[in-house]
Order: structure tokens, then sequence, then C-alpha cells
């Protein structure tokens, strides 16, 4: 179980299987700030087999669980608290709670807190302009 859970660390971080679990700036996915973005979560779930017009969904959702800071961008922590409340500890597992996840949205009570989220952040961003400003990762 220790492995799977290291492999799906190591395959959006790419871990380099030292004692400390830091970005060795060669990463499949995260940046080297050690954030992943939108584009790279795309990517990831277009390498899980996830379909494209499920892409957004699922990254929301994810979001959610994850308590991302930043809507679509992940950072290392936030993933490995939210991977280990999803009980996913790795990429079979989290293939696995795809369909729950969409699944979420059809339950009223996920779906007020997943709107709430989404919300929240839209709010933040229009600020008192109305118009979107960029986030601290941009």
């Amino acid at each position: 179980m220790k492995y799977c859970f290291l492999s799906l660390f190591q395959n959006l971080f790419h871990w380099n299987g030292s004692s400390s679990p830091r970005n060795t700036g060669e990463s499949q996915y995260a940046g080297s700030d050690n954030v992943v973005g939108p584009e790279a979560m795309e990517r990831f779930c277009r390498d899980m087999g996830v379909e494209p017009e499920n892409v957004s969904v699922i990254m929301l959702v994810l979001a959610w669980h994850l308590e991302a800071a930043h809507m679509g961008f992940f950072t290392e922590d936030e993933w490995l608290r939210g991977m280990t409340a999803l009980q996913c500890d790795c990429m079979e597992r989290l293939k696995g709670k795809l369909d729950d996840l969409r699944g979420e949205l059809s339950d009223s009570a996920a779906f007020r807190n997943i709107y709430r989220y989404a919300f929240d952040f839209a709010r933040v961003s229009l600020g008192n302009s109305g118009f979107l400003t960029p986030g601290p990762y941009f």
C-alpha cells in the first residue's frame, strides 16, 4: 500500500524516492514552484482516462475535496492531505473513485457545498471590480 501511495504521489510531483518528498525539478505535472496548475491537471486527468467532457467536473470536485486554496492549482500538501482523506493511495483507487466524484454532484448536500466552494472562488476573483483578476499563481 505504501508503494501505491508513493506511486500516485510520484506521478504528480515526480518525487525522487528520497526520505524528503520534495520536487526534484523534473516533475511530469508540477511546476518548479511545486504547484500543479490547470493545464497539468487536465493532462493528468487525460492520462487517467477521464473523458474530455468530464475533466472540468472532476477538477472541481477534486479541488473541493483537496480543499485547494486556489481554484485549479494544487500544492503538494493539498494533494497529500486530500488523497489521504479520499483514501486514494494509488492511481487505480483514484480511477475507481471517479464515478463517485462525479456522482457527488447528484447529492444535494454535496452539490450545495461544491457550489458554495466554486461561488466563493468566483466572488473572490471578481472582487469589487466585477472582472476576473489573476490569482497568486499567475
